[in-house]
């Protein structure tokens, strides 16, 4: 009988990925070795067409996510190609990000070291 394994979330097993490892590899050879994990397959095209956005983002949430990260309107915006103004309308409700703004910001939100990492190779 397997031993069930429970964890909390601050008793988390440690990650053992080897990241310096991953960024020597190609983009075919992390796509092959994805298409061999039967729990991380890719999604197709036709699966990702039928995703659905699940909400769109208060303004709240854009001043929380940019606050999460320490930053200033202006610094926030100058690191991720926002225009400050943009910015500030958001965080004050008079506009509200969509399409690829949205997605960034809820990236940003999720994943914002990959999204520095990614940025900083520019």
């Amino acid at each position: 009988m397997k031993e069930k394994r429970t964890y909390t979330i601050d008793k988390l097993p440690a990650d053992r990925t080897d990241w310096a490892e991953v960024a020597k590899l190609s983009d075919k050879e992390i796509e092959a070795a994805a298409r061999l994990d039967r729990d991380a397959r890719p999604s197709t095209k036709t699966q990702l067409v039928k995703f659905k956005r699940v909400h769109s983002l208060k303004s709240t949430d854009i001043k929380q996510i940019r606050g999460k990260l320490n930053m200033s309107q202006a610094v926030f915006a100058a690191f991720f190609g926002i225009s400050k103004r943009t910015l500030q309308e958001w965080e004050q409700g008079r506009r509200h990000p969509e399409g690829p703004a949205c997605t960034l910001l809820t990236v940003i939100n999720y994943e914002s070291r990959a999204v520095e990492r990614a940025l900083m190779r520019q």
